[in-house]
């Protein structure tokens, strides 16, 4: 993720996130009218068939239109079908592997979500939960199964009740990539673009989530050196001392209603990731837009922890994870 003021992006580049017709005849046309001769009898006939209107030729040549339409329909959505059934099928089979080493997704879900209370009993709930969501990617629209990502992982990251919203745009384009999602706590939301392939859509989700962790349990630490941290980069010559202190106050209480907090407190850091907010913060500090300094920010503590985190996703929901469970 690239923070410039207050946006957290990821980079896609060496960073994997920051990355139916029918031909239809006109009827036959009878020419009438006209003297025939019989191949059985060596006398001549008069053909006794009146012409066809102009009205009956159009009914019978739209009527052939309309069928041939109705069969293209019918074929593509039993194509569709058939797609939806084989899709719904690999996914199934995927999470049955995905069961049998319930352990080890138990581990995965504590490393990504940073909570080491996740029992197998709610692993296995939280896989079943994600389950569903592939399904979306099946059955829904792609912005349907990336609204479904994002209420999932923000679930599971602790963030049920925080005001944080979902807003797909498409990513700034650099000579140092293209960010592919972002995390901008001052506009309170995360910011996916939609156009990324919808295999990476999980490892994006929630490499951004995961800085939205960071930077809850970060302001949570300092909440002044938090704000500072955000604010390093502003130009705050025209403001004086008293209004400076206004809007960083204003900033606070912002981020203090997204979180739904009433204050913030190292209180509300579970005491094994204390060290873990710290790191946290300090990242913040010597935070580089990636588009600006790539390596910097290749090399930022919060990138180098979100990355992880994304990564462990990516690879339990793409099959590079449990011995290949495709």
């Amino acid at each position: 993720m690239v923070e410039g003021i207050s946006n957290n992006y990821a980079v896609n580049n060496r960073n994997p996130y920051w990355n139916m017709n029918s031909n239809v005849s006109n009827p036959a046309q009878t020419v009438t009218g006209t003297f025939e001769r019989s191949p059985q009898a060596d006398n001549v006939q008069v053909s006794n068939k009146q012409p066809m209107s102009k009205q009956t030729k159009t009914i019978l040549t739209l009527g052939g239109i309309a069928t041939a339409i109705i069969g293209t329909v019918l074929a593509v959505k039993g194509y569709r079908s058939h797609q939806i059934t084989k899709g719904l099928k690999k996914i199934e089979q995927k999470f049955l592997k995905l069961q049998e080493n319930m352990p080890e997704v138990q581990k995965i879900f504590k490393d990504v979500f940073l909570r080491e209370d996740i029992t197998e009993k709610e692993a296995l709930e939280i896989l079943n939960r994600y389950k569903e969501v592939e399904k979306i990617s099946v059955t829904g629209t792609k912005q349907e199964y990336i609204q479904a990502v994002f209420e999932e992982a923000k679930r599971n990251f602790g963030f049920k009740d925080s005001k944080f919203k979902l807003k797909l745009v498409s990513g700034q384009v650099s000579k140092n990539g293209k960010t592919e999602g972002g995390a901008a706590e001052i506009m309170n939301r995360i910011e996916i673009d939609p156009n990324q392939p919808i295999e990476q859509i999980q490892g994006t989700m929630h490499h951004e989530m995961r800085h939205m962790k960071q930077n809850y349990y970060a302001v949570n630490y300092d909440p002044h050196a938090y704000n500072q941290a955000l604010y390093r980069n502003i130009d705050i010559a025209p403001l004086t001392e008293k209004e400076l202190k206004e809007v960083l106050d204003s900033n606070l209480d912002d981020i203090k209603d997204m979180f739904n907090l009433k204050i913030f407190s190292k209180e509300n850091i579970p005491k094994e990731q204390m060290k873990y907010a710290e790191q946290c913060l300090e990242a913040c500090k010597t935070y580089i837009d990636g588009h600006t300094d790539f390596n910097s920010y290749y090399k930022n503590f919060k990138e180098k922890d979100a990355r992880f985190a994304g990564g462990l996703i990516d690879k339990l929901f793409n099959g590079a994870v449990l011995g290949g469970n495709k």
